[in-house]
């Protein structure tokens, strides 16, 4: 199943923190991964061969060298004169300014999302490197009934406290109970960043939360609305290092090396990264 009718959500920014020392004059996106690749390329592959041709970067600073990398969106067929690529900017309506978290740049970026044709939205973070089959995650979402659908791992929690944990899952996926990470390190079944949802209750969840003034988007939006939506999580069981400080950016570089790790990574689907044609 291709994911035609489905919009992307790139968010390069969102970890930017745990990596101070990299992410100072760039996103979290556009560092470079495994040599000839950048961290967002394996994100806006994935969403390009599962079949979503409408996928929107929503940048928060810093985003000069993610602009140069991604240009037009050629090098992932998304340069068109309908749909494609767009970068999504803060200051673009009277009432934005810098985002003070996810809420604020989706309330931003409203119009945008509003104005699609696509009616699921499919939004992604940075900080997990990753290889995934939309197509797939869009038919496990609609066979299931869910509201919301994340792709989840089971390992060690990252160092951020906005990130989403699940138990109580049953067989089919169907979610009992959702927190937030409050001892990071500990072994959980946690969220990637990757939620798949409607795009009507999207737009219903943002506004509502923009009413109330809040501002974490897992914190007031999923956790605080858990117990009336239905929620899922389609597990990844594949290798996806996860990037939440300077060692396990290295980490993540030096398990390339491993043949099946690079299989798990490139092998499934191609990724697609500019090429420069410079001197090696």
């Amino acid at each position: 199943m291709k994911a035609k009718n489905v919009l992307g959500l790139i968010f390069p920014n969102t970890h930017d923190e745990c990596m101070s020392e990299m992410t100072s004059v760039r996103a979290l996106g556009s560092l470079p991964f495994a040599g000839g690749y950048r961290v967002i390329d394996f994100m806006l592959s994935s969403m390009v061969d599962g079949g979503i041709q409408k996928v929107g970067i929503v940048t928060k600073s810093n985003y000069q060298s993610l602009m140069d990398h991604l240009g037009n969106g050629k090098p992932w067929e998304l340069s068109r004169k309908y749909e494609g690529l767009f970068m999504l900017p803060p200051y673009n309506t009277d009432f934005a300014g810098v985002y003070s978290g996810k809420i604020s740049a989706l309330r931003n970026i409203g119009k945008f999302i509003r104005m699609s044709r696509e009616d699921y939205v499919a939004m992604s973070d940075c900080h997990v490197v990753y290889s995934l089959d939309y197509g797939e995650l869009l038919e496990k979402h609609l066979a299931s009934g869910a509201d919301v659908t994340f792709v989840a791992v089971n390992g060690k929690t990252p160092a951020f406290d906005n990130i989403l944990l699940f138990s109580d899952v049953d067989e089919n996926g169907r979610v009992g109970s959702v927190r937030l990470n409050s001892a990071p390190g500990e072994e959980a079944l946690f969220s990637t960043g990757v939620i798949l949802m409607s795009k009507a209750l999207l737009l219903r969840l943002i506004n509502d939360a923009a009413a109330r003034g809040d501002r974490s988007f897992e914190r007031d939006v999923i956790v605080k609305n858990a117990s009336s939506l239905k929620l899922y999580v389609s597990v990844m069981d594949t290798f996806a290092p996860v990037i939440d400080s300077l060692a396990a950016y290295f980490s993540a570089n030096m398990s390339m090396l491993d043949t099946k790790n690079r299989a798990d990574l490139l092998g499934p689907r191609p990724i697609y990264t500019k090429v420069r044609d410079d001197i090696p």
